[in-house]
């Protein structure tokens, strides 16, 4: 069985707000007078007084960061010249005919495998 029941009277309410396409005019958010260019494009070069500033500063500055890197490679390499110098002296001094230091390489060798 049916049953027959009146609909609902709907209720009527605002419009829910939409928000506007870019390119639509509202009163709260006009839009620029002709189009706005790129960022890229807007942006300007620095002026000449901080590019003279900035040219200074490396004159100035660029040797004393060269030394400082250099100073850093001469460091490494001759830490890495060190252990190296050491292995191989290492390796000299150790007589490979001794039965011991012999075992002693095959477990190095075996733990290593």
């Amino acid at each position: 069985m049916t049953i027959m029941a009146d609909v609902p009277a709907a209720v009527t309410r605002p419009p829910l707000p939409r928000r506007p396409v870019p390119h639509e005019r509202t009163p709260d958010r006009p839009t620029p007078a002709g189009p706005r260019p790129h960022p890229r494009q807007s942006a300007t070069r620095p002026d000449t007084a901080a590019r003279q500033l900035l040219d200074a500063l490396y004159r100035e500055h660029a040797p004393m960061a060269a030394r400082v890197a250099a100073g850093a490679l001469r460091a490494r390499r001759h830490a890495v010249d060190h252990y190296r110098l050491a292995r191989v002296r290492r390796e000299e001094v150790t007589d490979y005919t001794d039965d011991l230091a012999l075992a002693h390489l095959a477990r190095l060798i075996g733990a290593a495998a």
